[in-house]
């Protein structure tokens, strides 16, 4: 009864209610999940920005634009991007997007194909796991080690 689409997606997962911390690690298991940030209209907040640009939020079909800020990245090793589109009206009433690993911007759409009680109510972006440091500040940290260790043994001679 309803379709949804996401740039930059590993995985979408649906289901009926509004997705909470528990149901999105029921879709995606492992560590805990952590809402940074949370939407009931077009804005900004946190690290999640949602713009539409066609249709309104409440209604329906809507094309948008997600941003993620790059900040984000530095925090969480994992993303999820959720939107929730009824309460029981119709089939399915959330998509929760695995967000490639990186990426900070795309579009996403949502359309009711037929039923009642699809208007989007919120859109959510989850996080979790640590930032998995880049190569270059691996390689900065052993340098940063060895040379306190050379240190270290000169004074001791």
């Amino acid at each position: 009864q309803r379709t949804a689409t996401f740039d930059s997606a590993e995985d979408c997962e649906t289901g009926s209610g509004n997705p909470g911390a528990g149901t999105i690690l029921a879709e995606y298991p492992g560590a805990a999940w952590t809402n940074a940030g949370e939407l009931t209209s077009e804005g900004t907040n946190n690290f999640l920005t949602v713009d539409l640009t066609s249709g309104s939020w409440e209604s329906e079909p809507i094309q948008a634009t997600w941003s993620i800020a790059s900040s984000f990245w530095a925090t969480y090793g994992e993303a999820v991007f959720s939107i929730h589109v009824g309460n029981g009206g119709g089939e399915p009433d959330y998509f929760a997007w695995l967000v490639t690993p990186g990426a900070t911007s795309g579009t996403w759409s949502y359309d009711q194909r037929f039923g009642g009680g699809g208007g989007l109510s919120n859109a959510k972006l989850w996080g979790r796991g640590v930032a998995v440091p880049e190569p270059t500040a691996l390689t900065l940290l052993g340098m940063g080690l060895a040379g306190l260790a050379i240190a270290r043994r000169r004074r001791k001679q």
